[in-house]
């Protein structure tokens, strides 16, 4: 067993062993494994909890991880939520699902990485850390080409962190396809004042922030970044499209309206 097994707390050493049965390294992936299995989802008390706070709101936000995630569903629960996909909602709450408002925040591709990069190589901020089996490894990162050796070797969701998993898969029903309602790009996020106008909802917090860094991103490097996340840069490519589509329309209404 290697020291750092015999020197982590017995309830660590309990979850990562559960994990590993279930062929996954976070236990928070075993819902994941059970929903692909045709399995229930049994629901801890603090699944239920959390639950509970999102169904009394009405709104379903799926947190996709590095997407200011931490800061709206702060605003919109009162607490931070954890990184399940439209897939486990479906399967967990599935009248819910079906009558609330869905909704996720997207980024764009590249600069998402670069945001991941920094916080996996400073082994997370000081509201949430890198989770512990990849933490050595991503604090030894030297380089954006190192991290992205990595991610290119191992392609499943469920062998790296949820910093460096696609955005897209948080966003996907069983069958493959967006699932989600509203795709709020990250730049925008006053749009969401406008989605929620009939809630309550408290201002935005900016939490979970990484360390600034002037990271400079060779063409190569943003290449291969555009290559390993091909599915994430068609959607910020739609999500844009569509938004400056809505602009347009309400540029003419509001030139229309004024004379």
């Amino acid at each position: 067993m290697h020291t750092e097994q015999l020197n982590a707390p017995k309830s660590y050493r309990w979850r990562r062993h559960l994990a590993r049965m279930f062929g996954v390294k976070l236990t928070g992936d075993i819902p994941e494994r059970l929903i692909a299995a045709g399995l229930p989802v049994p629901l801890s008390a603090k699944r239920r909890d959390r639950l509970a706070s999102i169904r009394s709101s009405g709104v379903l936000f799926i947190h996709v991880p590095k997407n200011a995630g931490t800061s709206l569903s702060m605003a919109l629960y009162g607490h931070a939520i954890t990184h399940d996909t439209m897939r486990y909602y479906e399967r967990v709450a599935p009248g819910f699902v079906a009558s609330a408002a869905t909704v996720a925040v997207v980024r764009e591709p590249v600069e998402r990485f670069v945001s991941a990069f920094r916080y996996a190589t400073n082994g997370g901020t000081p509201c949430r850390w890198v989770s512990e089996p990849f933490r050595a490894t991503y604090q030894a990162f030297q380089s954006i080409d190192a991290a992205l050796d990595h991610l290119e070797r191992y392609r499943d969701p469920f062998d790296v962190d949820h910093i460096f998993r696609p955005q897209r898969w948080y966003l996907a029903d069983a069958a493959g396809r967006l699932a989600v309602e509203h795709l709020v790009p990250i730049d925008d996020l006053g749009r969401l004042h406008a989605l929620f106008a009939d809630r309550k909802v408290a201002p935005f917090p900016r939490l979970n922030v990484s360390r600034a860094s002037g990271m400079t991103v060779s063409d190569v490097q943003r290449e291969r970044i555009r290559r390993l996340y091909r599915e994430d840069v068609a959607l910020w490519e739609t999500v844009r499209s569509e938004r400056r589509h809505e602009s347009g329309i309400a540029s003419v209404r509001t030139r229309a309206g004024a004379s």
